[in-house]
């Protein structure tokens, strides 16, 4: 294994070429634009599979904690560099923001990026919507499966070619005691609703009294 000393302010370090290799490679791509930050991505990643300690002394030498949330962000980003990397000329510049991408499988990734929604100077706020609304079409995908036909050979108990479903009944009893809780949760809201007007005029009470 070849290896280089790296000399400190304080110390010589005998490490691994593979560790400075990448370190410097890192450091290379450290500049604020989306396709860097997919690199640097890519090399945290790459270097996430060296041994613990070849990993350890990684971070160290890009001046980074390994446990930190940011070498964790940046190992998933690298992780979904080629999914991303297609459509780099759209992605915003902060990786923080393209972290959240990562939340999207490949298709809602590509679909974004071909209607518009995904582009360089999309905020935070927006793509956290476009993120929700993904997972929410996802979900909506998922519900839907569940009403697919089951396969022919498959023996289903109610004997028709449906997915079989179950439903539940609640008796007037428990329709009584959720009525009563309902009760119960609309008068506390009513009371917290109450207290906040209260405190609010007493606030600009003290106020008016404090200012004279």
């Amino acid at each position: 294994m070849k290896a280089v000393i790296i000399n400190t302010s304080t110390d010589s370090e005998l490490v691994s070429a593979d560790v400075v290799e990448l370190s410097n490679e890192f450091n290379t791509f450290a500049q604020k634009t989306a396709e860097s930050i997919l690199a640097m991505g890519l090399t945290v990643a790459k270097a996430k599979r060296l041994s613990a300690s070849d990993f350890e002394t990684f971070c160290k030498l890009i001046r980074y904690e390994s446990d930190s949330s940011a070498i964790r962000k940046l190992e998933q980003i690298g992780k979904r560099y080629d999914a991303l990397h297609r459509h780099v000329d759209k992605l915003p510049s902060a990786w923080t923001t393209i972290y959240r991408l990562c939340t999207l499988d490949d298709s809602a990734i590509d679909a974004s990026a071909a209607s518009g929604a995904l582009n360089p100077t999309i905020k935070g706020s927006d793509l956290i919507a476009l993120c929700g609304a993904a997972k929410s079409s996802r979900g909506a995908k998922n519900a839907k499966s569940t009403t697919a036909r089951a396969p022919a050979d498959s023996a289903v108990p109610n004997g028709t070619d449906m997915v079989v479903r179950f439903t539940t009944t609640i008796d007037e009893t428990q329709i009584v005691t959720l009525r009563r809780v309902c009760k119960l949760l609309r008068e506390v809201d009513a009371e917290i609703a109450l207290s906040n007007k209260l405190d609010a005029v007493l606030n600009q009470a003290v106020e008016m009294k404090e200012a004279a």
